[in-house]
């Protein structure tokens, strides 16, 4: 028979969650979960947080049946809706593969990654091209930037609101050991210098192609070239 644990955690109000958790199956009754409050701090700002607003059916893993889901960016967080209308996060001690049915054929993966300030931390990641040698993935960005009050009875508050940021591509070496992402420099230079130029032919490439480091299509080509050569 299997066991059933349920933990509660004794924290502030605005983060009140419990955790449940099961023996992992390919069940979404099983998958382990966070039912939690979102943060009110977020509650009257202009914008979204969401990666898309609407839940959107999707499958996660191996389960058969589909899912309503949407994807927080400020939060980090992957949310679905039950049948009931709750709302719950999955728990990022778990890796997902999450593929969208709405015809968009978008798919998405949990991947470690290192941060700008060089912390490893786990998020999910849109997989936009895979070849035998390398995967690419695609990371939006939403920034919060918080109220600011007035500061005289002449000034009017500018209220909170949630910001598009610099989205990033990201690869992955299909026969590494390294699980975590390398971000894509988005500067030719760095670019060189990351992927060891010494040749020089990849330089020349990129001046004779004209190449952007921010576009999918010439990522696509530049990488596909680098391990041509490589």
């Amino acid at each position: 028979m299997k066991k059933l644990l349920i933990v509660f955690l004794i924290i502030p109000a605005s983060h009140i969650s419990a955790q449940i958790v099961r023996n992992t199956t390919e069940s979404f009754n099983e998958l382990v979960f966070f039912v939690g409050i979102n943060n009110p701090e977020y509650d009257n700002a202009e914008g979204s947080r969401y990666l898309n607003e609407e839940f959107v059916l999707a499958k996660i893993n191996s389960i058969s049946k589909v899912q309503p889901v949407r994807f927080n960016l400020i939060e980090n967080s992957i949310e679905i809706r039950k049948e009931d209308g709750t709302i719950m996060s999955l728990s990022q001690s778990y890796d997902y593969t999450i593929k969208l049915v709405d015809g968009s054929k978008k798919e998405y993966e949990t991947k470690r990654f290192k941060n700008e300030n060089g912390d490893i931390k786990t998020s999910f990641f849109e997989k936009i091209h895979a070849t035998e040698n390398y995967a690419l993935y695609f990371k939006e960005r939403i920034r919060y930037i918080p109220k600011k009050p007035a500061k005289s009875s002449y000034d009017q508050e500018v209220p909170a609101k949630f910001v598009k940021g610099i989205s990033k591509f990201y690869m992955a070496f299909s026969k590494s050991e390294s699980q975590e992402l390398i971000e894509i420099p988005r500067r030719k230079k760095d670019f060189l210098k990351t992927f060891m130029d010494k040749d020089g032919t990849m330089e020349k490439f990129l001046k004779k192609e004209k190449l952007k480091f921010d576009k999918k299509e010439d990522l696509v080509k530049v990488l596909d070239f680098y391990f041509i050569k490589t």
